[in-house]
């Protein structure tokens, strides 16, 4: 069996494929048993809180979580193929379905 392969160069704004990841999650199904340290990892992957600035710090942590949220980031990112060309501030395309 032979999988396609992309080269995806890394997306010059991290936002760009956070936001990516966002438009992608609604759509996205996981077992919930298999992929559970994947799930904690997206959930807990964050930025930390400036006090000086009131206000999140541009970059995620680099902790235990980044390698998983990466991952998906760019498998977000190459999905959808606008994701770096139009910007973070394109809109949100949220699925039309329900979630279970």
């Amino acid at each position: 069996m032979r999988i396609p392969t992309r080269v995806r160069r890394t997306p010059s704004r991290i936002k760009d494929g956070i936001n990516a990841v966002r438009m992608l999650l609604p759509r996205c199904w996981f077992d919930a048993a298999k992929c559970a340290r994947g799930l904690d990892a997206l959930k807990l992957y964050r930025a930390d809180y400036a006090d000086k600035l009131q206000a999140l710090r541009p970059h995620p942590v680099h902790d235990w979580t980044s390698h998983a949220a990466d991952s998906f980031r760019y498998l977000a990112m190459t999905l959808d193929g606008r994701a770096g060309q139009s910007g973070f501030h394109r809109q949100i395309e949220y699925a039309q379905r329900g979630l279970v």
